[in-house]
């Protein structure tokens, strides 16, 4: 029979009942061997994990990259629509305030001509 490559991993010290003594036993060191196999196995997923936590953190990066440029956009195009909404409804009230001043100065040439 062979060893194969192993790791061996220490465990607490747990007392060993003995029987027939009344003093407390010593306790007996236990310890455990763990196959090079599953040793390596371990290894190799805590590499997998870290691995896909980057990629994981690539992808919310990105994520939020177009968020954020898709949001840009949003508020560009409605800053846009708002000041055309604003310069039309400014546009309007400058022409109502024309027709209201012709109208006026046409009020004002009838008055004249009457009392000339």
């Amino acid at each position: 029979m062979s060893i194969g490559r192993a790791r061996i991993v220490k465990a607490a010290a747990v007392p060993v009942p003995v029987a027939g003594a009344a003093a407390a036993p010593a306790p007996v060191p236990l310890a455990r061997r763990i196959p090079a196999v599953v040793v390596d196995a371990r290894a190799e997923a805590a590499r997998k994990v870290l691995e896909a936590r980057k990629v994981a953190d690539q992808i919310v990066t990105d994520a939020h990259d177009s968020v954020a440029s898709r949001v840009e956009a949003a508020v560009r195009e409605a800053r846009e629509a708002e000041v055309a909404r604003i310069t039309a409804e400014h546009l309007a009230l400058r022409m109502g305030e024309e027709q209201r001043a012709e109208r006026d100065l046409d009020r004002t040439l009838e008055i004249a001509a009457l009392l000339a």
